[in-house]
C-alpha cells in the first residue's frame, strides 16, 4: 500500500471512472500512480477485478477491488 495518498475528490473520481468503465467490455481508463508512473486500467464486470498495465515497466498488477487499486497508489489521470 502506498504511504502517500490521493485526495478524497480524486479517489471519488477514480471510483466513478472505474465504475463507468466496468459497464463496457472495451473501456480503458488512463491512470497515474502516486510514485510518478502512468498506466491504463481495465475492469471486468463479470469478475469484479481491476488490472493496470504499468506503461513504464509493462507489469500488470491485478486488484480485487477499487479500494485495493486506489490504496496501491493508482488514480484516474
Amino acid at each position: 500500500m502506498a504511504s502517500k495518498r490521493w485526495s478524497d475528490v480524486l479517489s471519488k473520481q477514480t471510483r466513478d471512472a472505474l465504475r463507468e468503465a466496468s459497464r463496457s467490455p472495451f473501456a480503458i481508463v488512463p491512470m497515474k500512480h502516486i510514485g510518478g508512473r502512468f498506466g491504463i486500467a481495465s475492469s471486468s464486470a463479470a469478475s469484479d477485478r481491476y488490472i493496470v498495465v504499468d506503461r513504464s515497466t509493462g507489469d500488470v498488477p491485478a486488484f480485487e477491488s477499487m479500494n485495493d487499486l486506489i490504496g496501491d497508489g493508482w488514480a484516474v489521470d
